[in-house]
């Protein structure tokens, strides 16, 4: 019979991870609750669970003597199958970003502000340059104010440059946009 690795370091989901697990085996692998080195080391699977901030669900498995050692050998030593849960996942990161970016309100108010206010205004200006009817130029003069889209935080992740600011700017500029949308709808009915 396999045995499955849950590991525990103190992390939040472990009881509804490990009833979820025991269901999912049907009988065919044991589910070995465990922060044991030893026991981990030589775990046919391995799943980590965990619910809350990064750096505190790091240093809960760093406080493990011998775990993060014994996870990389098993799965990458001996190719162990690995599921990682929630921030059980982002712990397999070489590094967290959570609470690590707190200086990005400026960024993000730019980039806000550049998205709502002149990205609107620089659509218009174009479309009564082009003379578009009327129709066409609400039309896209709307679709400029719309908030920040994911494709920008997406492109600020995988470049990996000011993902905390974009981040941000996708919450404020979403917020915002409750009242500049409108105001831009008014303005162009007017």
């Amino acid at each position: 019979m396999q045995r499955v690795a849950l590991i525990d370091y103190g992390s939040g989901n472990l009881r509804s991870a490990e009833k979820a697990l025991v269901r999912a085996a049907e009988g065919r692998a044991e589910i070995v609750v465990t922060h044991d080195p030893d026991v981990v080391a030589v775990a046919d699977r391995v799943v980590l669970p965990g619910v809350g901030a990064f750096a505190a669900c790091m240093s809960a498995l760093e406080a493990r003597a011998g775990v993060i050692e014994a996870m990389t050998e098993a799965v990458r030593g001996r190719g162990a199958p690995f599921l990682g849960i929630c921030v059980g996942m982002q712990l397999m990161a070489s590094r967290g970003h959570e609470f690590g970016v707190t200086e990005g309100w400026r960024e993000s108010t730019a980039i806000s502000f550049v998205k709502l206010v002149l990205h609107p205004l620089a659509v218009w200006s174009l479309a009564y340059l082009l003379r578009l009817p009327p129709l066409e130029t609400r039309a896209v003069v709307l679709l400029a104010s719309l908030p920040v889209g994911a494709n920008v935080y997406l492109m600020a992740r995988e470049f990996n440059s000011l993902p905390g600011p974009v981040a941000a700017s996708l919450v404020l500029s979403c917020a915002a946009a409750a009242v500049t949308t409108p105001l831009v709808l008014v303005m162009m009915t007017g």
